[in-house]
């Protein structure tokens, strides 16, 4: 699937939409760690009841275009693709939001 990941990319590149997006690692070489009371808590994932999680576009357009962007992502047949705005909150939001304008 990776021809059809570059080129929807390079499309969201060619509109002026893409701003970030990659493949993700499989959840046997990361973890989700959090301390709680003083010690640290490992998971096999980012989420406990998510075991695999492909990747990740960020696009700065409006909630139309993410759908119409989400229904070109190729994914298999019984996989699926979340939309999920970004919070920012980050000292240069001015700069961030910019280059990826808030919808």
């Amino acid at each position: 699937m990776q021809p059809e990941h570059a080129k929807l990319e390079a499309e969201q590149r060619e509109r002026g939409v893409f701003v970030s997006g990659a493949g993700l690692m499989p959840v046997e070489a990361g973890g989700s760690f959090r301390v709680r009371g003083g010690k640290t808590l490992a998971t096999d994932g980012p989420f406990t009841e998510t075991k695999v999680l492909g990747g990740y576009y960020i696009v700065g357009c409006t909630e139309e275009e993410a759908v119409a962007i989400a229904a070109c992502i190729p994914v298999e047949k019984r996989s699926w693709v979340d939309i999920r705005r970004i919070a920012l909150f980050h000292p240069n939001v001015e700069k961030i939001t910019a280059v990826a304008p808030p919808v």
